[in-house]
C-alpha cells in the first residue's frame, strides 16, 4: 500500500467505481447502501469486489471502513472511471 502515515501500515485502498454513463456503482448490503469496495481479484474482463461499509463507531475525521463477507463481480467493460480513496486499515479482513 501507499506511504505509512503515523507509523501505520494500511491494508486497503478503497475504490468507488463510476459506470460508463457516469453513475456511481452502488449496492444494497445488510439494509445499507454502499458505493465503496476493495478489489480482491482481477480476471479477464472482470473484477471481484468486496463490499465495504463505513465504520460509524470511529470518530476520526477520515474514513474508516469495515469489511463485509459480501462480494460482487463486475464486468470492467461497464466501468468508465475508478476513484481511489486514501489508504486505510480495514478491520476484520
Amino acid at each position: 500500500m501507499g506511504n505509512r502515515r503515523s507509523n501505520r501500515c494500511f491494508n486497503t485502498r478503497p475504490v468507488i467505481l463510476h459506470t460508463c454513463n457516469g453513475n456511481i456503482l452502488t449496492v444494497n448490503n445488510e439494509q445499507r447502501t454502499s458505493s465503496v469496495f476493495r478489489v480482491e481479484e482481477v480476471f479477464d474482463n472482470c473484477c471481484k469486489l468486496r463490499i465495504l461499509k463505513e465504520n460509524r463507531k470511529e470518530k476520526e475525521h477520515h474514513h474508516r471502513f469495515v469489511s463485509t463477507r459480501k462480494f460482487i463481480t463486475v464486468n470492467l467493460n461497464c466501468i468508465g472511471a475508478l476513484q481511489c480513496l486514501d489508504d486505510v486499515i480495514v478491520s476484520n479482513l
